[in-house]
């Protein structure tokens, strides 16, 4: 303030002196009149005391007065203006800056908040990451719905990004663990993302810019490794790990679809994701899942107002299967045909519930079982089934931003946090199938020892030649039809249009899928 008060003091004393020196540049101004007398001819510089020509003099000075006027304003419009540049120069100092831009100043002026970086990680280490940590690692895991060692790996993987953004300064912005565990804490407890600003030191839009690359981050480096599609090994243990558990063969997940709450959905689309009146906007996020519930299959974004018919017609998992691409993947795993019950099939199966059709693929219970053999066979069903049940409690508990409202307005962030969620979740399965070393590929068939059960007691079934299978035997032949006829879709994620299925198609779906029901029926209602 000392400095603006001598500028002040500089712009006063200039204002005067220019006064002091228009006005007698004014005086100078005023023109000479002659006055004749007998004896001399003098020369008088009128004066307002003068009564010869008294209309001309009063002109002349009221000229001079606007002349002097004019100057005194355009004085008053620089000193206007100095004023304005000394209070801009003050809001500048008291100004926030997040990430090399201005935060504008809507009500008073406020002061700087200024953050203590170099605490914030202090606190981190002390509570989480250093050596005598005050919480233990499944303490972490409970905060963060992540271990430590995953965590660890996830922060050598951004260290080998080289990213600009993970690249912090402490004098300039938060650390790089504060801007990792942000996001995992935001999305493990499903609130805004300036809950916890407050323990991680930083700004509001800080706090929204870390979960937005950290779910950039997370697509980049772990997409292909935690949301694969299956191939030809993991098919194989996949249906090994299904018939060690549910006791038949051929099994290769089970299929829904979960609705996920979307609060800031826009006015314009609630017609579309909103299922009647009354109820929230929702988003679909259809799903397949193994034994130990991790994803072989997800597609997000179909709005609520579908059922799982609707969803089912555009998902990308059943136009694979319908064109042929997947039966290329199963007959290279070595895992078809099997046999149940003395009949032989070339193709695997889903667990679905009751709106599903009756497709070849697709295994139902019974809506009204009547007897006992059919209760024992929807039991067993709806137990298999309850796999991907699981998936979707188990996901929405470890991630509760997908069972609370989500805050966000984009579709396409929302879509970023539903895959990075998926990622840590797949994680997690990896971890607890494999162990605590996160370097192993998952194996879906790694069956620890007190996973090592059955669901039901079955009979375990072993493939044989037999001559009962020589009625599959046109089946067959149509499907490999199919399959020629779609060589190039080769893709199991490709995203094509609603599938149309000619009638020799439907029918013999429905054959096939009468048939697998048949020997399924007769396989788990034996004594």
């Amino acid at each position: 303030m000392g400095q603006n008060q001598n500028l002040w003091d500089r712009i006063g004393i200039f204002l005067h002196f220019s006064y002091i020196f228009l006005h007698r540049k004014c005086v100078h101004l005023v023109p000479a009149v002659r006055t004749k007398n007998t004896a001399t001819t003098t020369t008088v510089r009128m004066t307002p005391s003068n009564n010869n020509d008294t209309t001309t003099n009063k002109f002349i000075m009221v000229i001079i007065w606007r002349l002097i006027q004019q100057q005194i304003a355009i004085h008053q419009q620089i000193l206007t203006a100095a004023k304005a540049a000394l209070l801009l120069l003050e809001e500048e100092e008291d100004e926030e800056v997040v990430d090399g831009r201005r935060l504008p100043n809507t009500g008073p002026r406020k002061k700087r908040t200024k953050f203590d970086h170099k605490g914030a990680l202090e606190s981190i280490k002390r509570d989480f990451l250093g050596e005598n940590t005050l919480f233990s690692g499944s303490q972490f895991k409970i905060f963060f719905r992540l271990s430590r060692t995953r965590f660890q790996a996830i922060l050598e993987a951004v260290g080998k990004q080289d990213l600009d953004f993970y690249k912090p300064n402490l004098k300039k912005g938060p650390s790089l663990e504060a801007r990792l565990l942000l996001p995992l804490k935001t999305n493990a407890y499903g609130v805004a993302a300036h809950t916890f600003c407050d323990y991680f030191q930083m700004s509001f839009d800080m706090a929204m810019k870390c979960i937005k690359q950290f779910d950039t981050f997370m697509a980049k480096e772990f997409a292909a490794e935690f949301l694969r599609k299956p191939t030809k090994k993991d098919l194989m243990e996949i249906v090994k790990l299904h018939e060690a558990i549910h006791g038949v063969p051929g099994m290769l997940g089970s299929l829904d679809c979960m609705h996920v709450n979307w609060k800031n959905c826009p006015k314009a689309w609630e017609g579309s994701f909103k299922k009647g009146q009354g109820k929230p906007n929702t988003i679909v996020l259809e799903a397949m899942v193994d034994y130990h519930l991790w994803f072989w299959h997800v597609s997000f974004g179909h709005p609520g107002s579908l059922n799982d018919l609707n969803i089912l017609d555009v998902s990308p998992l059943f136009e694979c299967l319908r064109n042929g691409s997947f039966s290329k993947v199963e007959k290279e795993s070595g895992m078809v045909p099997y046999k149940i019950m003395g009949e032989e099939f070339d193709f695997l199966y889903i667990l679905v519930d009751g709106i599903y059709p009756n497709y070849k693929r697709f295994v139902k219970g019974l809506k009204d079982p009547l007897n006992e053999q059919e209760k024992k066979y929807t039991a067993w069903q709806e137990s298999a089934r309850k796999d991907i049940e699981r998936a979707f409690g188990v996901l929405q508990q470890e991630q509760q931003v997908l069972a609370r409202p989500l805050l966000l307005h984009n579709i396409g962030q929302v879509g970023d946090r539903v895959r990075t969620c998926l990622i840590l979740h797949n994680m997690n399965v990896q971890e607890r199938v494999m162990g605590s070393n996160v370097e192993l590929h998952y194996s879906p068939n790694n069956l620890q020892e007190d996973m090592e059960r059955d669901c039901v007691e079955f009979i375990p079934l072993t493939t044989s030649n037999d001559d009962e299978a020589n009625d599959a035997d046109d089946a067959n032949d149509d499907e490999d039809n199919d399959a020629d006829d779609n060589d190039d879709a080769d893709d199991l994620q490709s995203v094509t249009s609603s599938p149309v299925i000619r009638n020799d198609e439907e029918d013999n779906g429905k054959e096939e899928h009468q048939r697998l029901f048949s020997a399924l029926f007769k396989h788990t209602t034996q004594e």
